[in-house]
């Protein structure tokens, strides 16, 4: 289990360091102040891609990496002050360092001293994970027209898979999960904790491009996406958990504004089930919300599991404020902080 996480100079984040995670981590706040750039480094950490995977994140943002806009990853757009992440975990430590990448090397505050003119030179990213005794680099470059090339990987496997979902439920490859659980013949198994969703689910399958549910008492099997977004998300999630210890032994999930498209009592369904399941195979959860009705069903199911980290913009930077589920009697996205201000 990830125990902490110190994240320098990444998006709007200059200096942020939080700690003691739980099994379950919800980060609430006002817009733009920084939840899903949290979970992106969490993700960018523990990913399995990793330079890669500084691709995905701003693909999650419906932005396509290119050589002018590649600095956006870099506090206030200083790439010449390297993106750096420090966590801790049950089997260790893991040390990030992200830097742009120009022909031949990577940029450095020694060999250069004007941003402007060097800003045009650059056309990839090369980042250094460091675990225990070990070092691994992976880069990349990005040609004009948006095109990936010279992709290098590392060598050195993260000890907990991060797996990262985005606001925009479409890009989570639920085609992709239902194929491989059919191929790992838990289909079975997935139809039954589909029946918690919706009783009249008796089967789930893939034909071409669709995924068609059989429910009782409709003639013709019914495309997912009739069923309602909220239908899709808690199938993609208990999909990819069923199936997850095919990749790896640990995990953690970052899902993005988690409460879209669900209502109150899918949120409960949710909750319970993933909570059943990560009692099977080893998942850590870090969520975003901004729903209230989600904070009080999660405090009420997942308890002293959980905790609360409020986001706040401050004239010092961004900081976070924890709140344990335990004992809370409500939770409010407005609350004054607990050191007796507001924000």
């Amino acid at each position: 289990m990830i125990k902490d996480i110190k994240i320098k100079n990444f998006r709007g984040l200059q200096d942020l360091e939080i700690q003691d995670f739980e099994r379950f981590n919800i980060f609430v706040g006002e817009n733009s102040c920084g939840k899903t750039s949290i979970l992106e480094a969490i993700f960018v950490c523990y990913g399995a891609e990793e330079a890669i995977d500084l691709i995905k994140i701003q693909n999650s943002r419906q932005t396509t990496i290119l050589p002018t806009n590649i600095t956006s990853i870099f506090y206030n757009f200083d790439f010449l002050k390297p993106i750096k992440f420090y966590s801790n975990n049950d089997f260790g430590k893991i040390e990030v360092e992200v830097l742009p990448k120009a022909e031949g090397d990577i940029f450095s505050q020694k060999e250069f001293s004007y941003a402007s003119m060097l800003e045009q030179k650059i056309h990839g990213l090369r980042l250094t994970r460091k675990r225990d005794d070990t070092t691994s680099i992976s880069h990349f470059k990005v040609l004009l027209d948006g095109k990936i090339e010279d992709v290098t990987r590392g060598n050195t496997p993260s000890p907990i898979l991060a797996i990262f979902l985005s606001s925009d439920i479409e890009k989570w490859g639920l085609k992709y999960f239902i194929d491989i659980v059919r191929k790992e013949k838990k289909r079975d198994e997935l139809v039954k904790y589909l029946k918690l969703f919706d009783e009249r689910v008796s089967d789930i399958e893939v034909q071409e491009n669709s995924v068609l549910i059989n429910l009782e008492g409709i003639s013709k099997l019914i495309n997912i996406n009739f069923l309602g977004e909220g239908f899709k998300k808690y199938t993609t999630i208990i999909a990819l958990m069923l199936v997850a210890n095919q990749w790896h032994t640990h995990f953690c999930i970052c899902i993005d504004e988690i409460e879209n498209g669900l209502h109150f009592s899918s949120i409960q369904k949710l909750l319970t089930s993933i909570l059943k399941l990560s009692e099977q195979i080893d998942f850590q959860f870090f969520f975003t919300t901004h729903s209230l009705e989600f904070l009080d069903i999660s405090r009420r199911i997942l308890g002293k599991k959980s905790k609360v980290f409020k986001v706040a913009s401050t004239k010092e930077g961004t900081k976070t404020y924890p709140y344990s589920q335990e004992g809370e009697s409500y939770f409010t996205l407005d609350r004054i902080d607990p050191r007796g201000g507001g924000q």
